[in-house]
């Protein structure tokens, strides 16, 4: 099977509603490698599917990414961009 890692996900802009905040959710909350950019400012994206996303972020264990460092690894934290939607 094909193996892709997306490490940023650029999806403003394209009038994205509570069906693709659920297709996110299920690809973020399985995906073994944790993504490290999520723009999606600029969209429809109701209260419950951003919240829906931060959970499956939350629930996986692949977060917090991990960026090498010459010491070691360290934690590197997720950028969610989400302003711009139908959150209130």
């Amino acid at each position: 099977s094909l193996k892709i890692a997306v490490r940023i996900m650029k999806l403003f802009k394209n009038s994205l509603g509570r069906a693709a905040a659920s297709a996110l959710m299920s690809y973020l909350h399985s995906t073994p490698v944790a993504v490290l950019e999520v723009h999606l400012s600029h969209n429809f994206i109701p209260r419950d599917g951003a919240v829906d996303i931060l959970k499956a972020i939350a629930c996986n264990p692949a977060y917090p990414g991990e960026k090498p460092q010459s010491q070691g690894r360290y934690h590197q934290p997720t950028w969610i961009r989400l302003e711009h939607n139908c959150i209130e």
